[in-house]
This record gives C-alpha cells, structure tokens and sequence, in this order.
C-alpha cells in the first residue's frame, strides 16, 4: 500500500477493547494501546506513523492528552463537518483532528430502503464542494460483500472528477498557516443514523 502512494496511520491495537471500554481507561491504559500499535507499526514499515483514527470513533479527553504526547500529525477520531483542534473538559488539545464527514456505507445499508445504486447515490448527494469530504470504509464491508458496489463509487467519482487528496497533505496545508488560525470545537458523544450507540462528534453549527 505504501509502495503504491497510499497514506497508511494507525487504527488502535484491540479494536473492542478500545470501541468497548475506553470511557474505564485511564491515560496510562490508553498510552499502552497507541504504544503498541505504533510499535507494530514500526517493526513493519521501519518508520513511525503520522496519524492516529479511533476505533468506532470513540474518544475521551485521557485520549486527546495521550494523543498530544505522542506528537501526531492529525488524527481522525471524530464525525464532523470539518478539521479542528479538538475541546473536551474545557481544555483545548493540539493535535489537529480531520473528522469523517460522511456516512459511512453499514451506516447508509441500515436506513429503510437503501441497497444496491441508492446507497451510492444518496453517498455522492452528501458531497460538498466547499469542503474536504472524508469518507470512512471498513475492510469487512467493502473489501468483501460490497465490494462491487463500492467499485462503483469509485467509478461514479471519476466520472464526477472528484480528486482524491491523502489526509496528511490535507493536515500539513492547514498546520502551515498556523494553529492559531485554527478553528476550535467541542466534541460530544452523540447517535448517527444506522449505527448502534454514540461515536464522538464535533459540536458545531453549520459554518460558512
């Protein structure tokens, strides 16, 4: 993958512990989890990674400090609208946080009525053009029974000439006009339609 240009973060070490009881772990606990991700990582690629996404986007504010400490590039542990420094008890953390912004496609196959080419075109109707569009795939949905379906994406995004841009390079644009210029937003856990439970949200009215 990385041979091929692709951009390759970390995703945890335990899926399930993390998605499942993160909210019980302390930062020490949640240093142990990034610390051997990143060592797998390394003993892999002979590098370390820039990017951090939480599974099942869940977040606390013991995570944001570790985070911080570790001196990633972003992380994408969020759903929002667009890139932000992150604040949860009233503090502000520093490590720049690029959220999914659209449904995922388990989320969108979970609506009534939604299969086969619906699903791709509500997913292109949630495009904007004013913004950088993140969207979330998962190995075990597209790279298996939906693969056709998400090919098509593909294809219907080509079609559109819709440019796909690496999130790190999307991260080193914005952190080189300065942190200060950085837009702050609280994050909450809040429900997303078709997915069971709350993932953590950025907290904002819409912006211009």
């Amino acid at each position: 993958m990385v041979d091929e240009g692709h951009e390759l973060g970390i995703h945890g070490y335990d899926h399930v512990l993390w998605q499942d009881r993160l909210q019980a772990l302390g930062k020490a606990a949640i240093a142990n989890e990034i610390e051997r991700a990143i060592a797998s990582y390394v003993k892999t690629l002979k590098t370390s990674p820039r990017s951090f996404a939480a599974p099942g986007w869940q977040t606390t504010d013991a995570s944001l400090a570790v985070q911080d400490r570790q001196g990633f590039l972003y992380c994408s542990d969020t759903r929002g609208l667009f890139s932000f420094l992150p604040m949860m008890q009233e503090q502000t953390y520093q490590t720049l946080q690029i959220p999914t912004t659209l449904p995922t496609l388990d989320e969108v196959l979970g609506l009534d009525g939604m299969q086969g080419e619906r699903v791709n075109d509500f997913s292109l109707s949630q495009l904007r053009s004013d913004r950088v569009n993140v969207h979330t795939i998962h190995a075990e949905v597209e790279g298996r029974t939906q693969l056709d379906l998400f090919a098509s994406l593909l294809k219907h995004l080509e079609i559109q000439g819709v440019a796909h841009v690496k999130l790190c390079d999307v991260a080193k644009a914005l952190l080189h006009q300065g942190a200060a210029d950085l837009p702050r937003a609280a994050i909450q856990p809040r429900p997303i339609p078709g997915r069971a439970g709350k993932v953590a949200c950025q907290v904002v009215d819409e912006r211009p």
